[in-house]
């Protein structure tokens, strides 16, 4: 007897079956209604914003020029097809459902190739967006691109591909990672351009000026005008639009110009301070002797 009360003590007590089960409905239930955890990114789009990639790029820089972007996506276009030839190999109808996609997330968002951090933020904002998380940022750009998306999602199942949304998503995840990484290519290779201009200048410019001239100085030449420009002038070379590129080379040296003018313009006056002190003709030993009569005895 002593036992058995012994053991009915040790035992938890038993709780009704629907008590049990209410939280889980409940948490079933507000994921219904909308309650999903925020996003560990900031949202930087404000609701006014018409143009909202445009505002993007803005708010985080360009790394060149958004028209150039638009012209000289060729090398994006190429790796996006590369990836789809890799997957036709295995899934030729998949591939084609994934070119249709890619063709609507370039003709929307392919102007963030101007911008690399701005498509890093909307490769992320897009990726909480499809784990579950609240992102308002996440949700005005797909609403750009979600019709192109839920129909290739359509297309994909009906042809019994598996794991079609999840897989769909990814490749749009995908191509944002290509625009960031074209985006920062011709970044790099504008910031060397620059940086063997830095050092021609620095060898006879720079010479004899101040810390804080030279400052001044390397901050104009690193400027967003000046960088976008030479980046812009790479990448429409590289897409063979040469006569494009020839006038983002000459807006290049423009802004290169006015960045450093004070420079350039010192360094003329110091040569021409040199020359004329060099060819000046000989006054004699006296300041102001310039008699060439003979002294009178």
């Amino acid at each position: 007897m002593g036992r058995a009360s012994t053991r009915e003590a040790a035992e938890p007590e038993a709780k009704p079956a629907a008590e049990v089960r209410r939280p889980a409905v409940e948490e079933r239930s507000l994921r219904r209604l909308g309650e999903r955890p925020r996003a560990p990114i900031a949202d930087v789009i404000p609701d006014v914003a018409l143009e909202i990639v445009d505002h993007l790029v803005e708010r985080f820089g360009l790394a060149l020029d958004r028209e150039a972007a638009f012209k000289a996506k060729s090398l994006v276009v190429a790796k996006v097809k590369a990836r789809l030839e890799k997957i036709a190999r295995r899934e030729p109808e998949f591939a084609h459902i994934l070119g249709e996609v890619a063709e609507d997330v370039l003709r929307s968002l392919g102007r963030l190739m101007a911008s690399p951090d701005a498509a890093r933020h909307a490769r992320d904002a897009l990726l909480y967006l499809f784990e579950g998380y609240r992102t308002r940022d996440g949700e005005r750009l797909y609403a750009r691109i979600e019709p192109a998306i839920r129909e290739a999602v359509r297309k994909a199942e009906e042809a019994g591909i598996p794991d079609a949304e999840y897989r769909v998503k990814q490749f749009v995840l995908e191509i944002l990672d290509v625009l960031a990484r074209a985006g920062e290519r011709y970044r790099r290779d504008a910031l060397k351009g620059v940086s063997a201009v830095e050092r021609a200048l620095r060898a006879t410019a720079f010479a004899g000026l101040s810390a804080a001239a030279v400052y001044s100085a390397y901050q104009g030449l690193y400027s967003e005008a000046v960088i976008s420009s030479v980046a812009s002038a790479i990448a429409l070379a590289d897409a063979g639009q040469f006569k494009d590129a020839v006038e983002y080379v000459r807006r290049a040296a423009k802004a290169l110009y006015e960045a450093a003018k004070e420079l350039f313009e010192g360094a003329r006056w110091r040569r021409r301070g040199r020359r004329s002190s060099s060819s000046r003709p000989s006054r004699g030993f006296w300041p102001g002797w310039t008699s060439t009569r003979p002294i009178s005895s």
